[in-house]
């Protein structure tokens, strides 16, 4: 697994698509459960640093 900084990140263009649905309170708990469990499935990223869904 390889590090990358995060400011060279770049949504996918569907992630609004799956995610649309995390709003207000779900969101907040959402980002509570990334700080205090980490990200649990590792993200895959493309070469050009694109958050994707699957590779």
């Amino acid at each position: 697994m390889q590090m990358i900084d995060i400011n060279l990140l770049k949504e996918h263009l569907r992630t609004r698509e799956f995610f649309d649905d995390i709003q207000g309170e779900r969101w907040q708990e959402f980002v509570e459960s990334i700080r205090t469990s980490g990200i649990i499935v590792p993200l895959i990223v493309t070469q050009g640093y694109i958050v994707t869904l699957k590779n």
